[in-house]
């Protein structure tokens, strides 16, 4: 561990380096009399390959250690133009046609507040790639730590997936940030999970009932 920990440390400082400009640097004697830079770093624009390439890497140092580890490739709110870091994605044929991560690599679809895209499911799924699914702002808000249930946007999200969704997805990931506080909503998704018809205000009093005991309301 101690040799995977030196190693993301290194690129997260060599990631930091490579995105830093021109920094302007000037010393006092020839560098001053050119007005060149005392140290001038290449711009680098960071592409859709370039975090594909990276993941590679990571999943390389952690399969020295455990050569069974499964990995999944993120395209969480990579749609959204809020998050356009990694430039050059269009859509899941991106990655798909890429041919850079290995074809054991699952990807991860954007799950956030219930989102669930059928055609990139169908089309991940046709690569021969396992479909997960990152759910966010469904249990919990991370800025925003409470006992609060939140049973009409748990049931909406898992309502709405299609019939053959089990036969899509391999797995969904539940945010969890609020410390124990959003037990309610994990139980909840958990049997949205196993039943996505099935009433979430039900679970909830089942899971106060087990909890709290029956006679509370």
């Amino acid at each position: 561990m101690r040799n995977i920990s030196f190693f993301l440390i290194a690129c997260i400082i060599t990631f930091l380096i490579i995105l830093t400009y021109d920094c302007g640097a000037k010393a006092a004697d020839p560098q001053k009399q050119t007005g060149k830079p005392f140290i001038k770093i290449r711009e680098v624009t960071s592409t859709i390959e370039t975090a594909q390439k990276f993941h590679n890497k990571i999943v390389g140092k952690f399969r020295k250690k455990n050569p069974t580890i499964q990995s999944t490739f993120s395209l969480w709110m990579l749609h959204s133009s809020r998050f356009n870091k990694w430039r050059g994605y269009k859509n899941v044929h991106t990655i798909l046609d890429s041919g850079i991560l290995p074809d054991d690599v699952m990807l991860c679809m954007d799950g956030n507040g219930g989102r669930f895209d059928l055609n990139e499911a169908r089309a991940i799924s046709r690569a021969g790639r396992k479909v997960g699914i990152w759910g966010w702002y469904l249990a919990d808000k991370e800025t925003r730590p409470s006992m609060h249930v939140c049973t009409n946007r748990l049931g909406n999200a898992f309502r709405k997936l299609p019939a053959d969704a089990h036969n899509l997805i391999e797995w969904y990931s539940m945010n969890s940030n609020s410390h124990r506080l959003n037990m309610g909503n994990l139980y909840v998704a958990g049997k949205l999970m196993r039943n996505p018809r099935a009433d979430a205000r039900a679970a909830l009093r089942k899971f106060i009932a087990g909890a709290f005991g029956r006679n509370q309301k």
